[in-house]
């Protein structure tokens, strides 16, 4: 039977506990305090999230500290992951891409295979995506509360490959729905060690500890904003006609006006599959290249951008933090003088002060202060961003790849200098992208 996916925006949440442990080490057991032995009860009692939350609240109740503060509000944070995974495996998600083609029958998809999935519907997804953005707001105001203690030590030691989430909503934390589980099966298996001109394979089935403290909690509070940003943005428009169009090229069952396109490949059935093909080639184009939604909740797109500032305003915060620790214990972000728990990527000197300048710069193109170079030929004008954004009234994807959806927002001003943003990004050496992701 044909399964499939709930395209509800936050699949790759979950990505975000291992984002840097492709050159991960094996650390040595530390000592835990009462609320990180809290969060071991995965490990040690196959607890589910739900567990550990009531345990928190119930330990919160004697011992109200920044440290259970910031514990419960990253419970709370990775129990949004967790809903958005069980919405995911409910609907299937993905089987279709699984049954197009047997070379992608060992996927990350295939933790969402479910014989009875849901039918989904654009309202089903919308209501999904609004779901995550409601828990994350909420995480996000439990981890605001840390302020509150200013006084109070963070030190909270979590097994990150033993964080398990209840994907098929049995009750029940199993081993191989755990992170450690997941990237020992999908995730990179080895590296190349040029000091020994070898090729070292990774150890998975070894805890990898990481002591957040109180820098990360910026940190965290940052990605519920970008997340919620990016959720606000797809809520802000209609998918409704395009998801009636292409839902089955991702689920099992969808409620369409459109069911003769389900199992039907006319056109070139071979390239999309080497059995039966669950959907057509130009299924995949109609997909990628008529996006053209309408902007149906316009409040919504000044709330993506007000997640947005407040992410940088955030991403400062944690480095203002992180540059005063004189410790180095298992640090998730370090700062130039300590090292990272996960990987082996050093944090050097410039790269604070640079990634302080880049948020500057993004913040001031958030506010319509500083326009963005246009890359098509425009002299003399520049491309602003807020503008884009809050006045835009449909999403054409290509139409602004070619430039075309961007006449209405060309205007003179004060234009980004491409040799700045150059000189921001010259510490990273081309890993922006990679340093992005891990610092927000």
């Amino acid at each position: 039977m044909k399964t499939r996916l709930n395209n509800h925006c936050f699949s790759a949440l979950y990505v975000v506990v291992f984002a840097c442990a492709g050159n991960a080490t094996i650390a040595q057991t530390p000592a835990l305090s009462p609320v990180s032995e809290i969060f071991a009860l995965q490990s040690s009692e196959n607890a589910t999230l739900t567990d550990v939350q009531t345990e928190l609240l119930s330990y919160a109740d004697a011992h109200d500290t920044a440290e259970v503060r910031f514990a419960l509000g990253a419970c709370e944070f990775l129990m949004s992951v967790e809903r958005g995974l069980q919405d995911m495996y409910r609907s299937g998600f993905g089987s279709p891409v699984i049954d197009a083609n047997s070379f992608v029958s060992r996927s990350p998809l295939s933790v969402f295979q479910n014989l009875d999935p849901i039918e989904v519907s654009p309202a089903l997804v919308r209501a999904s995506i609004a779901g995550r953005v409601i828990e994350l707001a909420g995480a996000e105001t439990m981890l605001g509360l840390v302020d509150e203690r200013p006084g109070d030590a963070i030190a909270l030691t979590v097994d990150v490959l033993a964080i398990r989430f209840d994907i098929n909503g049995d009750g029940v934390a199993r081993e191989h729905e755990s992170v450690g589980w997941f990237v020992d099966e999908y995730g990179p298996q080895g590296r190349w060690d040029p000091e020994t001109n070898q090729y070292v394979e990774y150890d998975w089935s070894s805890p990898r500890y990481v002591t957040f403290d109180r820098g990360d909690v910026d940190w965290l509070r940052g990605y519920c904003h970008i997340l919620m940003a990016a959720g606000d943005f797809v809520l802000a428009h209609d998918f409704a006609d395009w998801f009636e169009r292409t839902g089955h090229v991702f689920f099992a069952k969808v409620d369409t006006k459109y069911e003769f396109l389900v199992g039907n490949a006319v056109f070139f059935p071979g390239v999309v599959s080497d059995r039966d093909a669950p959907f057509d080639i130009m299924d995949l184009i109609v997909l990628l290249t008529q996006i053209d939604w309408a902007v149906s909740e316009p409040r919504r797109l000044e709330s993506c951008r007000q997640h947005l500032i407040s992410a940088t305003q955030h991403s400062r915060a944690m480095w203002n933090h992180y540059l005063a620790e004189t410790d180095n214990a298992n640090e998730w972000i370090p700062n130039p003088d300590q090292d990272a728990a996960l990987t082996t990527i050093q944090v050097t000197g410039e790269m604070p002060e640079q990634w302080d300048a880049l948020m500057s710069q993004i913040e001031k193109v958030l506010e319509g202060e500083l326009l963005l170079p246009f890359w098509r030929n425009a002299p003399e004008r520049g491309f602003n961003f807020k503008r884009a954004l809050l006045e835009h009234d449909r999403l054409n994807p290509w139409y602004w790849l070619q430039g075309s959806a961007a006449a209405p927002y060309l205007e003179k001003g004060n234009i980004a200098e491409p040799e700045l943003w150059r000189e921001m990004a010259r510490p990273f050496e081309g890993e922006m992208f990679r340093f992005g992701f891990w610092f927000n």
